[in-house]
């Protein structure tokens, strides 16, 4: 479990702090830069990662992949991380990308 921004957005597009990143995801040349960055995600990657929120503003996506999220709102991935981020830098994810390997040496 991380957060949204540290799993799909560049370092530099975080570089500065939340509030640096939310200009950047204000400013349309900025954005799309990092729209393109998402846009290159393949489905089978969006299905692996899942929006875990407590908060009622997240309840319809709660438990959800980003994949199924984008197919049940028509949008795009990229555009449903970036209006996600807005409403919350801080959002919660589960990445189910970790193979079992490394989770066992993880933990030793």
């Amino acid at each position: 479990m991380t957060s949204l921004k540290a799993t799909l957005i560049p370092s530099w597009a975080q570089a500065g702090g939340d509030k640096k990143m939310l200009a950047r995801l204000d400013d349309s040349v900025e954005v799309e830069k990092i729209k393109n960055i998402l846009r290159k995600r393949s489905d089978d990657g969006n299905k692996l990662i899942w929006i875990m929120s407590k908060s009622l503003k997240f309840a319809d996506m709660n438990g959800k992949s980003l994949y199924q999220i984008s197919i049940e709102k028509k949008i795009s991935v990229a555009d449903l991380v970036v209006d996600v981020l807005k409403m919350n830098t801080g959002i919660a994810v589960i990445n189910f990308t970790i193979c079992e390997d490394d989770i066992i040496n993880y933990m030793k």
